[in-house]
Formats: C-alpha cells, structure tokens, sequence
C-alpha cells in the first residue's frame, strides 16, 4: 500500500490519514484521528452503501499505524475491496 493511498488527506509525515475500500456494494473506511484525551486513535468504520446499516470502532495502536493499517489493507484485498486512490 503506497503512502499516498487513501481517499483523504496525509498527514505532514506523508501518510495518509484517511483509506477507504469498497466492493460494489459495501465499503470499509480507516482513519486516525484525535480522541477526547487528545490522543490518536485508528477508527475503522464499514457497512452497505445503499443503507445506513454500519458499524465503528476506535482502537489505539498508537506507534505501529504502518502495520495496522498493512494488515487491514492485506484483509481488504483478500475479500476482493478495491483501494480508492485520492
């Protein structure tokens, strides 16, 4: 997965901040962002996207995005989703 992949911003570090997956009819969003304690959490939403059934979770993996977000994008491919490019 190239450090400029995703469909969002990048941080100044050059990697993305945003990355989203989609097949034909679900799609599959992973996002860091800020938590109310200021610190940096990787929020993974996924769901259908001709209806609002979804669902979401936070979870800190703080220092290890690169690996986390690898994982995610090996599960993704292996489940035939389509990496959208910015």
């Amino acid at each position: 997965m190239p450090n400029d992949a995703g469909s969002g911003k990048i941080d100044p570090a050059g990697k993305p901040r945003r990355v989203r997956w989609e097949t034909s009819d679900r799609f599959y969003e992973a996002e860091i962002r800020m938590d109310l304690f200021g610190d940096e959490v990787l929020e993974i939403t996924w769901g259908g996207k001709q209806h609002r059934i979804g669902q979401r979770r936070c979870i800190d993996a703080s220092g290890c995005w690169d690996a986390v977000l690898q994982r995610i994008h090996k599960e993704r491919q292996r489940r035939h989703y389509q990496l959208l490019e910015s």
